[in-house]
């Protein structure tokens, strides 16, 4: 038995590590050889904080990795005050530290905050490039063509001004800079298309009704949304009278169909694509 808990008299057990790790170099190599800019860039964007954005958003990337597209992930990097109240930190929810070698993954936030290339560096997790953000990581805002993959899954905050979840829905007032929403928008401008997710309860709803009609007022050819967490029919149907539109995906809260849901709509894009 070695030092790191590999029986190495074990011939099958050595022939196991060393498969996974020539397969997860060979997925590495596939990424870096294409170097390429993005082809299709995804927003995923919250109604509201709390919407579940970042959960989609990652599955969504997972999901279409598995469909053998070059995926990536972008996580919008925001002030701490709103990050912290409202957002969860990926890079340990995904095991980011433990999974890739410390001194091996890139943060593409401080590479370009230094004028560095992000484009000939991935850090890959189950097919996905992740350009996710560190505890350390300075301010700087990543686009997706800063990120090498054919499809670029851009995780967002809630956009404009007036979407702070109210506190009766368990938020916070913090907000963004007027400057870094229009920044934001802008990049939504050039977006291929518009995931826009809601949840049903009747606060979080409220709160995020502005999001989505403003997205569809701007975005009307290419916003779909999506209702997350549904607990139950009639939530939906609440929620859809008092927003104003009828969702294109529907997320439940405990389904074992959610994964299916998920697929769903990654081959929906596949297939748009």
């Amino acid at each position: 038995m070695s030092a790191s808990g590999v029986d190495y008299g074990n011939r099958e057990a050595v022939i196991l590590r060393t498969d996974v790790g020539g397969r997860r170099r060979q997925e590495r190599r596939a990424m870096e050889d294409k170097r390429e800019t993005y082809d299709k860039a995804i927003g995923v964007i919250g109604a509201c904080g709390k919407s579940g954005t970042t959960h989609v958003a990652s599955a969504l990337a997972i999901a279409m990795a598995q469909r053998n597209e070059r995926t990536a992930y972008l996580e919008t990097h925001v002030c701490r005050c709103f990050k912290c109240s409202r957002r969860p930190l990926l890079f340990y929810e995904l095991g980011l530290h433990n999974r890739i070698f410390t001194g091996r993954f890139s943060d593409f936030f401080f590479m370009k905050f230094m004028g560095e290339n992000t484009l000939n560096r991935v850090n890959l997790y189950k097919g996905v490039n992740w350009a996710v953000t560190k505890p350390d990581s300075p301010e700087c805002l990543l686009l997706p063509e800063d990120i090498a993959g054919r499809y670029v899954i851009w995780d967002d905050p809630p956009l404009f001004a007036a979407s702070d979840i109210p506190l009766s829905a368990g938020g916070s007032r913090a907000s963004l800079r007027e400057e870094e929403y229009e920044i934001r928008e802008e990049i939504a401008d050039k977006l291929n298309l518009i995931l826009c997710v809601a949840r049903t309860e009747t606060a979080y709803a409220a709160a995020g009704a502005d999001i989505v009609r403003q997205c569809f007022k701007r975005w009307p050819s290419k916003t779909k949304l999506i209702y997350n967490m549904i607990s139950s029919k009639a939530a939906l149907k609440a929620a859809e009278r008092y927003i104003g539109y009828s969702g294109d995906f529907f997320i439940h809260k405990d389904s074992d169909d959610n994964k299916g849901i998920i697929m769903e709509i990654a081959d929906y894009l596949i297939e748009l694509y």
